[in-house]
């Protein structure tokens, strides 16, 4: 299948299927082509900005124009969090929550769900990509403030930079929400002191990446606080703050049953 973009042709990767970004009145949907059965049709390439990588990404982009295309999935309803789950683990993050006074102000109303109980095995960014163990890196001990690192770790691992903030869930697309502080962010000098006191090194004070959300199958957002518990939100937004900032950048790839071992090389 060719795709082309303004003079420039390229060439479609030889998996199976792809993400393909596909515009709609109100959102933006994703849908699977199949390259042998969308010959011929044309879909353009788009380069999504994104503050956590330094090259433009391109990123296919198109209107289905026949039925070759593979329908764009659904968008996808969360689940309500269950209040009741994991009543040990959930007494175990209130009594966090209660020692931050004002750091997580939006999770102190929003409904959140308790699932995993604290550890220092690993960490929010290790969450993001599956991973139960520290990725090397990406630690507590050596957690790198390079914003471009992020970056290269995502690509590297199957996601795509969206361009945009949108964070909503679909079916069969897994996304990532990426947070951070910039100069004019509450909380972005005390999280500057606390990563000079804790012996890390800022590269690039620009922008401060300091948490990652990963979208479950059920559509809630899982965070990981530190060393703390791992809970699930309905919205990324929900953990947004003093502690964390905002969200900064959302990368998306196609969900697949059962995650691989992440990527960092």
């Amino acid at each position: 299948m060719n795709i082309s973009v303004v003079n420039a042709n390229y060439q479609l990767p030889p998996a199976r299927s792809v993400l393909v970004r596909v515009p709609g009145e109100k959102e933006t949907h994703f849908a699977t082509i199949d390259p042998a059965q969308a010959e011929g049709d044309q879909v353009s390439v788009i380069f999504p900005q994104c503050p956590l990588v330094k090259e433009k990404i391109p990123f296919l982009q198109a209107t289905p124009i026949s039925s070759r295309w593979v329908s764009s999935p659904m968008a996808q309803q969360p689940v309500r969090p269950d209040l009741e789950k994991n009543p040990e683990v959930r007494q175990q993050f209130e009594a966090f929550l209660s020692q931050t006074t004002n750091l997580y102000l939006p999770l102190r109303e929003a409904p959140w769900e308790a699932m995993e109980p604290a550890t220092p095995e690993y960490n929010c960014i290790a969450n993001t990509l599956g991973w139960k163990t520290e990725i090397p890196g990406f630690g507590f001990k050596d957690y790198t403030f390079n914003v471009m690192d992020y970056g290269d770790l995502y690509l590297k691992n199957g996601f795509l930079p969206l361009g945009d903030l949108d964070a909503s869930p679909q079916a069969g697309i897994e996304k990532v929400v990426i947070f951070g502080m910039n100069t004019q962010d509450r909380g972005y000098w005390d999280t500057i002191r606390g990563a000079i006191s804790a012996g890390l090194t800022i590269q690039d004070r620009t922008l401060l990446i300091t948490h990652g959300a990963r979208q479950e199958e059920n559509g809630l957002y899982s965070s990981k606080f530190g060393d703390q518990a791992l809970i699930a939100t309905m919205h990324p937004e929900d953990v947004a703050g003093v502690g964390y900032g905002n969200p900064k950048a959302v990368f998306a790839r196609m969900r697949i049953p059962s995650q691989p071992e992440a990527s960092t090389q």
